[in-house]
């Protein structure tokens, strides 16, 4: 039997060449594997047409639809997600073989396969130049197809009638639409199946006889960099949670060491950032839950940390403080076994249950479900968020403690995207990121002095001699001083400000 149908599709996009990798094991990216999955389905409806044609005139007891693959690992993994978008339509399992005519692009031998394919309709998965070298052949048609482009061709009963007279180009929109989503239907075909689609007609070359192949319809393929910044954000994210719980891990193996608590905190307000940063792509209620999560574990160990920060400064103080830093560290033990206990317990464990079942699969929203995240939206999400932080130091008031805490949280965001999604949002990133260091810093040594002052002034001194007093107070009023010093700083527009630039 002759295949009166051929499906044509670009296997999705896949690992670079520059990984030295033998070309016939080059599988999908995860990005490219995500992009087929969520882009196929578009195409079904289409498909499903020619598939039920295909059954209505197969031999019985014989496959309707063939799937051919080239020998190679990305073709294959195409194929697996050719399989789960279509088996439905296709009503049951289509069988795959493998064609060394598509590995080696050899136009003439694939013909004479496709003469004696036993199946009505083949699905065709294979590489570039081949497939759009193959359109143009049959349809006269010279189709730029991006990976996981499909498009589908009817054939003449006669295998002479096969090629084109001439190949003639497309209109320019067809290639360089970036919506990327079309529906042809060539003259005297009738309408096409109902989908969310832009017609585009194609001005095709006649052949040299009556009948001749046909366009039926043409979907292009997805852009493969929406997913590449969909998957770098996901997988960004779900480190940085695996992160928290190794660092969790070693906490609780040694919670008298402040770097594994600084650590800690410093792994979970990074992932709180990332999210953060991430929201506009996010379902809201369940971004929003993430966060209460997450803050509901951090906010517990901020005590502890500020006992850390204080028995430092106390044992830095150019006067005798040993006493004062012995009843500071006494006051850490407690606390820290509350925050040991609290964080070995039921409630945190399961807020951080929950938090790795949604970073798991990001609770994305269903725009971002369908089209993936565009490098320009995550590029503006990164602009609106750094320039909020530029505009704070235009408005806020330094004097407020909380205000100034609040840019201060919202410089760390800007810093940890850039760290950590410089591959999707370019080179400018990482300036961007030491820049927000000397804010962050600046910021944080206020925000310490501030508290420092309130843990000074509640410090329990029953008991304290005259030595360990004058320490605590010798703290206070260099927190208080640094404090003022910053405020008058702010108050000329030096160094506060010029950290920002």
């Amino acid at each position: 039997m002759t295949a009166r149908t051929v499906l044509f599709i670009r296997h999705g996009k896949a690992q670079s060449r520059d990984l030295g990798l033998p070309d016939e094991e080059r599988t999908l990216t995860k990005a490219g594997r995500q992009a087929l999955r969520a882009w196929l389905p578009k195409s079904t409806k289409l498909a499903k047409g020619l598939f039920a044609e295909a059954r209505q005139s197969a031999p019985g007891g014989a496959a309707a639809v063939e799937l051919w693959v080239s020998p190679t690992a990305r073709t294959r993994q195409t194929a697996d997600e050719i399989m789960r978008a279509y088996a439905r339509a296709a009503k049951g399992d289509i069988p795959v073989t493998e064609h060394e005519s598509l590995l080696r692009q050899d136009f003439a031998a694939f013909c004479a396969e496709l003469a004696e394919a036993g199946a009505p309709c083949v699905i065709v998965v294979g590489h570039n130049p081949f497939v759009e070298d193959a359109l143009a052949c049959l349809c006269g048609a010279r189709i730029e197809c991006a990976t996981g482009a499909v498009a589908a061709v009817r054939l003449p009963r006669r295998v002479e009638d096969w090629f084109a007279g001439e190949v003639a180009p497309t209109d320019g929109g067809l290639a360089e639409e970036e919506v990327g989503y079309f529906d042809v239907v060539p003259d005297g075909e009738g309408a096409a199946p109902e989908v969310d689609a832009v017609a585009a007609p194609l001005d095709v070359a006649p052949g040299p006889r009556g009948e001749q192949p046909r366009l039926l319809w043409f979907v292009q393929g997805p852009r493969s960099q929406c997913w590449k910044t969909r998957a770098t954000i996901q997988d960004t994210v779900r480190a940085w949670d695996e992160t928290v719980e190794e660092r969790l891990g070693l906490f609780l193996a040694d919670p008298d060491e402040p770097e594994a608590l600084h650590k800690l905190r410093v792994s979970i307000r990074t992932l709180r950032s990332l999210l953060a940063f991430a929201s506009p792509f996010l379902d809201r209620k369940r971004h929003k839950a993430l966060q209460r999560d997450l803050r509901a574990v951090v906010i517990e160990t901020s005590r502890l940390r500020e006992y850390d920060v204080l028995m430092k400064q106390a044992a830095e103080l150019p006067l005798p403080a040993d006493e004062l830093v012995a009843a500071v560290r006494a006051a850490r033990e407690a606390e820290r076994d509350r925050v040991v206990a609290f964080l070995d317990g039921p409630e945190a464990k399961a807020a951080l249950k929950r938090v790795r079942a949604g970073v798991k699969r990001l609770p994305w929203t269903s725009a971002v479900e369908k089209w993936g995240i565009e490098p320009e939206a995550a590029q503006a999400r990164f602009d609106e968020i750094a320039h909020g932080v530029d505009e704070g130091f235009e408005t806020v008031d330094f004097a407020d403690a909380d205000a100034v805490h609040t840019l201060r949280k919202n410089a760390k965001r800007v810093r940890y995207a850039a760290e950590n999604f410089g591959s999707i949002l370019g080179a400018e990133a990482a300036e961007e990121a030491r820049r927000m260091v000397g804010v962050q810093d600046r910021l944080g040594a206020v925000c310490d002095a501030r508290v420092n002052v309130g843990i000074v002034c509640e410090f329990p001194t029953e008991g304290l001699s005259p030595e360990a007093r004058r320490a605590l107070g010798a703290l206070l009023e260099q927190s208080m001083a640094f404090e003022e010093e910053f405020l008058r700083e702010a108050a000329d527009g030096v160094g506060v400000r010029a950290s920002a630039e």
